[in-house]
């Protein structure tokens, strides 16, 4: 087996064994129901990551995840054990460890739902697998940004915040890869900025992914230099904006690409690469399509005019906010909270006209 995975659970896991076999992983399942069978467990061989259960002891627990992951945390921080990616798995949805990450933004690389893990097995495999090659690349360069991101020292100093880089900075001092690694995931993947992901990519290039088809994916391989390569470029899909920003600037010569139409966009890459693009159109009660942004509900392209703030975290400066639009606000009502309040009663008062 290529990796291996120490796996703390009370149940059967014979199952999930079997599905990390798949992808060359022997899942090592231990039933510890102390801390101190866990510990020993964990010191019986050198394991590629750890994988928990959030209570052990069939709801009996002695201990909960947290608490070994703080443990583990501990001895990485003295050295006494090298480090490696932490993730919890558990059934138990209302958990606030699960709803907003709690105590366990600081302890785990990752959080899963069995069902979500059940729905989406070969994905999120995948990614754990992801998260172990990305420790041992940042180990394996002593934290240097280039290396972690692919980037040329001129790149890094050019695409990232300065403040982004002290972050990075502090991580390699405190030899820290959870904290390295987190800066990158949270800051650089979990919002647009930067990095783009494919919906912010067609959005800015005014292109209907759905209709175009393989017309889309001919464009990529026009983007080959913009595309993220770095650690976890695996499972996510991300592009440089200042890449391509460069890279339109180059093909438009110097059009503007922030204030063309969608339909002028897909014109200029239609004509540039004889490709045969789909422009994207308004999402109902829009009217604009100089998109830039994505719609956080619907997922579609949005003109941010005409759309309302909507961030569930506080934003770092180099990242930019979010959107939603009216019709996205109306039908997921649950992003409503995160609306300031003159949005909200604007969106209501819309939905009670309707």
């Amino acid at each position: 087996m290529k990796y291996t995975i120490l796996y703390l659970e009370d149940q059967t896991a014979d199952t999930m064994v079997a599905d990390f076999a798949i992808k060359d992983v022997e899942l090592i399942v231990n039933k510890a129901k102390t801390e101190k069978e866990a510990v020993e467990a964990m010191h019986q061989q050198d394991f590629d990551a750890y994988l928990m259960d959030y209570r052990l002891s069939q709801g009996k627990s002695f201990f909960d995840a947290p608490a070994f992951a703080a443990y583990l945390r501990t001895e990485h921080r003295r050295e006494k054990n090298s480090q490696k990616p932490i993730v919890m798995i558990t059934n138990e949805k209302w958990l606030k460890i699960v709803k907003n990450g709690g105590v366990g933004q600081n302890l785990f690389d990752m959080i899963l739902l069995k069902d979500d893990y059940n729905k989406k097995k070969d994905e999120t495999t995948g990614l754990i697998l992801s998260y172990i090659e990305a420790y041992r690349e940042i180990e394996k360069n002593n934290y240097k940004v280039e290396n972690a991101l692919d980037l040329t020292k001129t790149q890094v100093q050019e695409f990232l915040d300065s403040r982004l880089l002290r972050e990075l900075t502090t991580a390699k001092e405190e030899k820290s890869i959870f904290k390295f690694l987190k800066q990158i995931h949270e800051h650089l993947f979990n919002n647009p900025g930067v990095l783009i992901d494919k919906n912010y990519l067609a959005s800015r290039l005014g292109i209907n992914i759905k209709t175009s088809g393989e017309e889309w994916d001919k464009l990529n391989s026009e983007l080959s230099d913009s595309i993220y390569s770095g650690v976890l470029s695996d499972v996510y899909g991300r592009w440089w904006m200042p890449s391509i920003q460069s890279w339109w600037n180059d093909i438009s010569k110097g059009k503007s690409l922030r204030r063309m139409e969608a339909e002028e966009r897909v014109k200029l890459l239609n004509e540039k690469f004889a490709l045969n693009l789909k422009a994207a159109t308004p999402i109902k009660e829009c009217e604009s399509s100089n998109f830039w942004v994505v719609c956080k509900a619907l997922k579609e392209p949005l003109d941010p005019a005409e759309g309302y703030v909507c961030n569930n975290r506080y934003m770092m400066p180099w990242e930019e906010n979010e959107y939603i639009s009216l019709i996205g606000a109306l039908e997921y009502t649950d992003y409503q909270k995160y609306l300031s309040e003159e949005d909200k009663r604007e969106v209501r008062a819309y939905g009670k006209e309707k």
